[in-house]
């Protein structure tokens, strides 16, 4: 009888060591449907790609490209409460720019405090945000727009003066943001080189502006008590600003501080009907003298027309009157 074959040996498999993207991986496997997302060699990008996934099944755009999520009314995220659920996949994707819009249940942006690659934030319509306190550490935060945000108050603004890395802030549309707080939270950044008020029916004059001459870009639209020799005086030193809307202001009456802005050649007065029309014709011509025709047909104002700055109709190089 022949003696049996020997078992070949079976080769020793080095030991498994779960990483952390093989940890992750499993947690969003659930939530993915995913039956098996642990390969012995994932590729670099899996943990993007799972992420970027989840982001768009909780009904948020991603564009890869510039890492920018958004989310607006009628996604599924626009019902939650917080940004718990993709806490950890905007970070992992290091997202740089959020969109959220019509998200009327939001009272918690806790899940951003952390998120240190983030450079821009649009926040519209939160109807039920009561602060912006999650916002303070953010160390890139370099651009700011805060829209229809009707439960924020001026407490909201502290975080806000305490973002010295903003270039571009807007406020719109929230009423519980008082002329004072606003002036106070903007006087001291510095690096601002584009501020959008709009609505601050009690601010009298742009004193508070003092500080910010590294402006090149200024709307201050629908702000109905600015009158008198005063009220842009705190403008008239902002040496390097090119582009100026004031629509809307109808109490103002004294345009002379622009004479001193050497550097403007974009400016909107519409609306502005206080304003004498042969004081609008010297500054035009003033302008004009300095940086030449406009580079396309001007329009002609219209009372009760909507503002043309937030159109997007008012271009470089137009000056338009009252």
């Amino acid at each position: 009888m022949s003696a049996p074959h020997p078992t070949p040996a079976v080769p020793r498999q080095p030991p498994y060591r779960a990483t952390r993207r093989h940890l992750l991986g499993a947690a969003l496997a659930p939530l993915l449907g995913h039956s098996r997302v642990l390969q012995a060699k994932p590729s670099g990008s899996l943990t993007a790609s799972l992420t970027a996934d989840l982001l768009k099944r909780n009904g948020f755009e991603y564009q890869d490209s510039i890492h920018h999520a958004s989310a607006r009314k009628g996604s599924l995220a626009s019902t939650w409460q917080d940004l718990s659920p993709v806490r950890e996949a905007l970070q992992v994707l290091k997202v740089q720019r959020i969109t959220l819009s019509d998200f009327t249940q939001l009272t918690d942006l806790s899940a951003l405090t952390d998120l240190k690659s983030l450079t821009d934030l649009s926040l519209s319509q939160l109807d039920s945000l009561p602060d912006l306190s999650a916002l303070a550490g953010l160390p890139k935060l370099e651009s700011l727009r805060i829209t229809a945000c009707g439960s924020l108050q001026g407490a909201a603004l502290k975080t806000v003066a305490q973002t010295p890395t903003l270039r571009t802030l807007s406020l719109t549309g929230c009423p519980g943001l008082l002329t004072a707080d606003v002036q106070s939270a903007v006087a001291g950044l510095t690096k601002l080189t584009l501020l959008s008020l709009h609505g601050l029916q009690t601010l009298q004059d742009t004193d508070f502006l003092y500080m910010l001459t590294a402006l090149k870009g200024l709307h201050l639209d629908a702000c109905g008590s600015l009158s008198g020799p005063k009220a842009l005086k705190g403008i008239a030193h902002l040496s390097k600003l090119e582009f100026l809307t004031l629509e809307y202001c109808t109490s103002l009456d004294d345009i002379s501080p622009l004479f001193q802005l050497g550097n403007l050649d974009t400016l909107s007065l519409r609306g502005c009907s206080a304003v004498k029309m042969e004081d609008f014709e010297k500054l035009r011509a003033f302008i004009r003298k300095k940086h030449g025709p406009p580079p396309a047909p001007e329009i002609n104002s219209r009372r009760g027309a909507p503002l043309l700055s937030t159109m997007g109709i008012i271009t470089k190089g137009m000056v338009v009157g009252p």
